[in-house]
């Protein structure tokens, strides 16, 4: 504690002196006047003001010199030195003021403090003297420094110009460095893509080639595929037709007339074994269009044989029949040679009554061909052309349907199947028609074709052909157009338009296959009569049912179809049967529609030539003029119209007294369609008909 006392004490306050009754002493005038008057600057203040001056300009002068001697320097700072002289100035000035104010304000001036005050302003002369000539040399030095100043910022910015020159053409010679590298690299880079194009080019080259040969490959791998497939198509056919000579040759009761059996067996069996080698060779080595070739002969060969053998064998077995009629025959005689020696006795009278036996013969003869149909009740019905037209087509459809009668009678599982494929591929390809477009109707054609010419078809992932079986084509003609009929009975009858492109398929098939043509027509004849034209008369013992379906009527349980259900039957096939006969070739003008308008023309010359039926001769006019009548009256032109006048004012007469009360409905359509197309001068084209223009979308 006592240190702390004793270090207070001996600090700078605690050695202060403290008057605690300076008032009381008359002290308070002097303390006032202290308190009020201005500081006082002593003599040796105003000695160290103006030594720090001369200070100052010894030091300017010093540095003067130095940055003169020093060119690389900064410039001089001139205003700071003047400032700074100025300031020294000023502060005396202020002193020797604050003297005068300090002297005159004290009231108890001594002589000596006058003796001060005089020195005190001799010596303020002087310094103002010495001020001002310190002032003039700083002034003389303040101008020579400004010139050095300027002389040294004209030599820094020669040589900072000179090194911006410097470090111009350095920076230009780096640049045309830089571009002459990247010129060289670009050109390394350069000629290295054209390496590495010229490397890609050969690689692409090669695996072109590769690919080009891997293609050629791929594709003669798959004509070998084909070829084999081909080839085994045809050795089944082969095989077909091998095991139906055999067939023929060991079914033959008159085997007695065949010429050389042996020979003919031993032929087939060569024929199936060179077909064996052959596919055996083909399968070993690669297939080739020579074994496709060979093959093809084998295969024409056996199918000559068969029809050599069925020409045989028919020929035999009529020798046969003929030659067992004629035993018979010889028999028969014999034996009654031997009777009438026996009865020679009783001839006159056995003659009298053979006489009368013969007399009675004669008479009922007579009577059955009275019952039977005369040439002008024919007429009546059909006319002669068309009725052998008729019977022409329908003995053609029996003959085809015979040749195909094994195989639509087979038992053979395997038969079986590829029969039920031959159905869905017919009726698959026949339920899509539509007027999609041209190109989707063609499709349909092509595939048309590809069938009936007994090459594969694919099916559901497989490949079928027609040829597979002797009677495949056949087969398939028959189904196509009885196919075609079905959908005239059943999508046509609804849907008219529907008509128009199916007529294209048969009229495109017709023209590679005229005897799918006579097949279609003689379905068409069988469904529906009226299309002949042929009103088939009732015979002789013939049921109302037989009758009624040889019209074309159904019957559902023991009942014949309702007569408005029959003619919107009628009206179906009609329909496509017209529609046909309109159509435009798909294969154009070159190759004209097989059946064309002009067989319009002459299906009602006969329509007009027999008496009309009620309803259906009505029905089936009206159909076949809404339908052709257009194309008629653009190939005919006034002689179509001359025809349109006949049948309504000779004709139509005909139709109204066939037609009983009640049912005049198509009568009435027929009337009012003639009218209107006589009064316009016109027939108007069918609705739904397929533009000009369609097979080019």
């Amino acid at each position: 504690m006592a240190s702390t006392i004793e270090a207070l004490r001996s600090s700078a306050k605690g050695q202060l002196k403290y008057d605690l009754h300076w008032h009381r002493k008359g002290k308070i005038q002097k303390v006032l006047e202290d308190c009020t008057s201005p500081p006082s600057l002593s003599l040796k203040s105003m000695r160290d003001v103006l030594d720090s001056i001369d200070d100052s300009i010894a030091e300017t002068e010093s540095f003067c010199s130095q940055q003169s001697s020093d060119s690389s320097g900064p410039p001089v700072r001139v205003r700071s030195i003047e400032n700074n002289i100025d300031s020294h100035i000023f502060s005396s000035d202020s002193g020797s003021s604050s003297l005068e104010r300090s002297t005159s304000k004290s009231p108890n001036t001594s002589s000596v403090d006058m003796a001060i005050k005089q020195y005190e302003k001799d010596y303020e002369k002087q310094a103002e003297f010495a001020v001002k000539l310190r002032k003039k040399k700083i002034d003389q030095f303040c101008a020579l420094l400004k010139e050095k100043a300027e002389q040294q910022i004209v030599r820094i910015e020669e040589k900072e110009e000179l090194v911006r020159e410097q470090a111009l053409e350095r920076l230009r010679s780096f640049e045309a460095r830089q571009t002459e590298e990247s010129k060289r690299r670009q050109l390394k880079r350069k000629e290295h893509v054209q390496d590495q194009t010229k490397t890609l080019e050969l690689k692409l080259r090669a695996a072109e080639a590769r690919r080009v040969q891997l293609q050629e490959e791929e594709k003669k791998k798959e004509e070998q595929q084909k070829i084999l497939k081909v080839l085994l198509g045809l050795q089944h056919q082969l095989n077909l037709y091998t095991d139906r000579t055999m067939q023929l040759v060991t079914n033959c009761q008159y085997k007695q007339h065949l010429p050389d059996i042996a020979k003919f067996t031993s032929n087939t069996k060569q024929l199936k074994e060179i077909a064996a080698l052959l596919v055996a060779d083909a399968k070993k080595k690669e297939p080739s269009m020579g074994h496709l070739e060979q093959m093809k002969k084998l295969d024409l060969k056996a199918k000559q044989d068969v029809e050599q053998a069925n020409k045989l064998v028919g020929e035999a077995e009529r020798k046969g029949k003929e030659e067992a009629e004629e035993k018979f025959k010889k028999a028969k005689e014999a034996a009654q040679a031997k009777k009438d020696a026996e009865t020679a006795a009783a001839a006159a009278a056995k003659a009298a009554t053979a006489r009368a036996t013969a007399a009675a013969s004669e008479s009922s003869s007579a009577a059955t061909t009275d019952t039977s149909s005369s040439p002008d009740d024919l007429e009546v019905s059909v006319t002669a052309d068309a009725l052998k037209e008729y019977e022409t087509l329908q003995e053609k459809r029996k003959a085809v349907e015979d040749s195909c009668k094994e195989l639509m009678e087979t038992k053979d599982p395997q038969m079986k199947k590829y029969k039920f494929e031959l159905q869905k591929l017919v009726n698959s390809i026949v339920n899509t028609i539509s007027r999609q477009s041209g190109s989707h109707l063609l499709s349909k054609i092509q595939k048309i074709h590809t069938l009936l010419s007994g090459r594969p078809v694919e099916t559901s992932g497989k490949q079928i052909s027609a040829s597979n079986h002797p009677a495949g084509i056949a087969y398939c003609k028959s189904l196509l157009a009885k196919k075609l009929v079905k959908q005239a009975d059943e999508q046509v009858s609804s849907s008219h338009d529907s008509a128009f492109p199916i007529a294209v398929l048969a009229v495109g098939v017709w023209l590679d296959f005229p005897d799918f043509g006579d097949l279609l027509l003689a379905h068409f004849y069988l469904a529906c009569p009226y299309l002949v034209p042929y009103y088939i008369p009732q015979t002789t013992g013939q049921s109302n049912e037989d009758y009624f379906k040889a019209l074309g009527y159904k019957f559902i349980d023991g009942q014949v179809e309702k007569q408005d259900k029959f003619l919107k039957r009628m009206t179906g096939m009609c329909r496509l049967f017209a529609a046909i006969m309109q159509s435009q070739s798909p294969k154009g003008p070159m190759h004209p529609n097989p059946f064309g308008v002009e067989s319009a023309w002459k299906w009602i010359a006969r329509v007009l030539n027999i008496h009309p039926q009620p309803d259906v001769t009505a029905t089936m006019l009206y159909d076949v003029l809404s339908v052709c009548g257009h194309a008629l009256s653009k190939m005919y032109g006034r002689q179509f119209n001359k025809v349109l006048v006949t049948v309504i004012r000779e004709y139509f007469s005909k139709i109204e007294e066939v037609t009983p009360s009640g049912s005049g409905g198509p009568v009435a359509r027929l009337k009012i369609f003639l009218e209107t197309c006589l009064k316009k001068n016109a027939v108007p084209p069918p609705e739904g008909v397929l533009p000009p223009n369609f097979f080019r979308t």
